[in-house]
């Protein structure tokens, strides 16, 4: 049975509803190594949309949540098959500097990862590996304060922007 949707939206209500708490947490183990703030989210969307990287910055942090693919693995057996369904977390941040853009997107990703392995089991799917795929993008690091207004070479009207992304796959349980 595909739950692609349903899980898509498990998993977005299990980031909504613990972030904060996560945040403070990640915010305390790294208050004595390298203390920075970490922004509240801003936005959040159920699939991606083609112009969140036009948005002004004070949409950000943006966590889009998306099951991205499901695929049947091992024997049919007793006419059930097991399945496994990909998603993706995209976190997208903004930051006045370039340091800071680094130290919280991995902030985030680190809240995010606790979410997801304090919360194995999602709309009747189950975390398949405690530690999911985790990435940092780095391509479009200049961002416009005031998208879309604003001029890349006037230091005063950029900020600087990452993407983490989190991969987590889950196993539907029968």
């Amino acid at each position: 049975m595909y739950e692609g949707e349903k899980l898509e939206r498990g998993i977005e209500t299990v980031l909504q509803n613990n972030i904060a708490a996560a945040l403070v947490a990640v915010a305390a183990r790294w208050e004595d190594i390298a203390d920075v703030t970490l922004p509240s989210v801003a936005s959040w969307t159920c699939g991606y949309r083609s112009w969140i990287l036009d948005l002004a910055s004070s949409n950000f942090p943006y966590i889009v949540t998306i099951v991205n693919g499901q695929n049947p693995v091992g024997r049919v057996e007793f006419g059930a098959q097991d399945v496994i369904a990909q998603s993706s977390i995209s976190i997208f941040i903004t930051a006045a500097t370039e340091a800071n853009a680094n130290t919280i997107i991995h902030r985030y990703i680190e809240a995010v990862i606790d979410i997801l392995q304090a919360n194995q089991v999602i709309e009747g799917h189950k975390l398949r590996h405690y530690e999911p795929k985790r990435r940092i993008i780095a391509d479009s690091t200049k961002h416009l304060v005031n998208a879309p207004k604003g001029d890349y070479e006037k230091a005063s009207d950029v900020d600087y922007m990452r993407l983490g992304v989190i991969e987590p796959e889950y196993e539907l349980l029968s």
